[in-house]
């Protein structure tokens, strides 16, 4: 046993990984951390990393003389993947710090520039822009039913219900938008978590913490659908789940709002505006729209929006406030 640890230390010194061993470093990577959300980042970055080098038949002169070669490949390819420039980052500190693990002490950063203005940090879809991706998908389930109905229909197997996967994708959109869930918190819901009868989620949030979130109708119409649809009667099931009936990803969710977001700027010929869907639509910013429509639409009371938020600082809150400059020039000039 302990032959086996100072023969793994040496090899880390040395930077030099037999193919084989690459599960047993991972594994002892993600066993220095105790929080489950920080292991799963790490797994997804590390296995994509890998599945990369394995289709780019590069696995195999993975070393610390190579390391930073592969890692600008990796980089073009995640760029390639409608992924933001965020998220990238994230990829990329993420592989930095499992290098460090491994001692490859010559690797550099790669990290993309980005912007840090309040006015990007808080980009977020608006109510009407809801309705439009939505409709999108709507456009999709109608197109989808049209042509499998005939099909049904002339080869007598009965009546199309629609496609699962646009049915949770519509679900996926409404439940981002009006629960203002996190993406992990999302995709970590379960059958056991939906309470129909008093509306409402129970939703795990950062910290391990458990919040109850409501819901309107909307969201529980499309839940309602999806668990029908996809047949889920399992308590512990998940409800947002890929065709292998697995969890879905994060990232395989901002994909999704990529691809969609893409499709409505397309049929509101709107692909040439630098302000489009496209660029702003990401898993966060509907939670960003959530607190923009509440704040200056509905003109809820700032603490009420902090709560079904669950900001833990009334500040965070706040950044999503704006003003109308003619309605306090008024309000000015009634100063007396």
């Amino acid at each position: 046993m302990n032959n086996n640890i100072t023969q793994q230390e040496e090899e880390r010194k040395h930077g030099d990984y037999p193919i084989a061993k690459f599960d047993l470093q991972i594994e002892d990577f993600l066993n220095q951390y105790d929080n489950i959300n920080t292991k799963e980042n790490y797994e997804i970055v590390l296995k994509d990393f890998f599945k990369y080098l394995e289709n780019q038949n590069e696995i195999a002169i993975f070393n610390s003389d190579n390391v930073n070669r592969l890692v600008l490949g990796y980089k073009d390819y995640l760029n390639s993947k409608i992924l933001a420039d965020k998220t990238i980052n994230q990829y990329l500190t993420n592989l930095n710090t499992f290098f460090k693990f491994l001692n490859f002490n010559n690797v550099k950063t790669h990290l993309k520039k980005i912007g840090h203005s309040n006015i990007d940090k808080y980009k977020y879809i608006t109510r009407d822009e809801l309705n439009e991706l939505v409709k999108t998908v709507d456009i999709a389930i109608d197109e989808d039913m049209e042509f499998k109905q005939g099909y049904y229909k002339k080869h007598n197997k009965g009546t199309y219900k629609g496609n699962k996967n646009l049915i949770r994708n519509k679900a996926i959109l409404l439940s981002l938008f009006f629960t203002g869930a996190r993406v992990t918190e999302l995709i970590n819901i379960k059958l056991k978590n939906i309470h129909f009868k008093d509306n409402y989620l129970i939703l795990h949030g950062k910290g391990n913490t458990i919040y109850e979130q409501g819901f309107n109708n909307q969201v529980k119409s499309i839940l309602k659908k999806l668990i029908a649809i996809e047949n889920i009667t399992d308590s512990e099931s998940y409800i947002f789940i890929n065709q292998q009936r697995k969890q879905m990803t994060r990232e395989r969710i901002r994909q999704l709002i990529k691809e969609i977001a893409k499709d409505t700027d397309k049929r509101l010929q709107q692909t040439d505006n630098e302000d489009n869907l496209t660029s702003r639509a990401t898993p966060h910013s509907f939670r960003h729209g959530l607190a923009n429509y509440l704040l200056n639409t509905k003109k809820w009371d700032i603490n009420k929006v902090r709560d079904t938020l669950r900001h833990s600082n009334i500040a965070v809150t706040n950044n999503y406030l704006t003003t109308n400059k003619k309605e306090l020039k008024k309000l000015q000039n009634q100063i007396d």
